[in-house]
């Protein structure tokens, strides 16, 4: 939804989006194994499951994620992870039930917030569905969300907290049905 205020008579509007979510619970489809263990989901995936890997960021090893602008620059604060904003792939079936466009709004700051950006320094370009645009220091390939084929399963990988809170924390809630889906 968008909001837009205006002062009568002048051309003085300023508009806001806003991000709906249905009410509904998280139902885990019996055809996808959710799991945090690398471990289990290796073995599923040997068996031709579909595994939603989604550990906990804290069990990561990667840049944490950071809500910024450019601005926030590890050349001027050196203390910052300095990573500058999302590069999405909108038109994907893993986002199909999220709404989101090609870059960061403010519907991701809570999922940023809690991510991990993992580098990927040999995933194929075509695998990642969610890029994280690093610093221009760094300038490594980053993500937190990437699929692909492993053994005879199909993998998805978010290293974004979707399991925590998921009850107060709607846009988490809605982007782990969406991945469900």
């Amino acid at each position: 939804m968008t909001i837009e205020v205006g002062l009568a008579g002048t051309s003085y509007r300023n508009e806001w989006k806003i991000w709906v979510y249905p009410d509904e619970p998280v139902t885990m489809n019996p055809d996808i194994m959710v799991t945090t263990n690398v471990d289990s989901a290796m073995t599923a995936l040997e068996q031709g499951r579909n595994v939603l890997l989604c550990a906990h960021p804290d069990r990561l090893n990667g840049v944490p994620g950071k809500f910024v602008p450019v601005f926030w620059s590890p050349i001027h604060f050196p203390d910052q992870p300095g990573t500058m904003g999302l590069l999405i792939k909108n038109d994907h079936a893993a986002l199909r039930d999220f709404p989101t466009d090609q870059h960061t709004d403010w519907q991701w700051w809570d999922l940023v917030t809690k991510s991990k950006s993992l580098i990927l320094k040999d995933i194929p370009e075509q695998a990642i569905i969610i890029r994280v645009s690093d610093n221009f220091v760094r300038n490594q390939p980053l993500s937190v969300l990437f699929e692909g084929k492993v053994g005879k399963g199909k993998l998805l990988v978010c290293s974004i907290d979707l399991n925590s809170d998921v009850e107060k924390r709607i846009a988490a809630r809605q982007l782990k049905i969406s991945l469900l889906n």
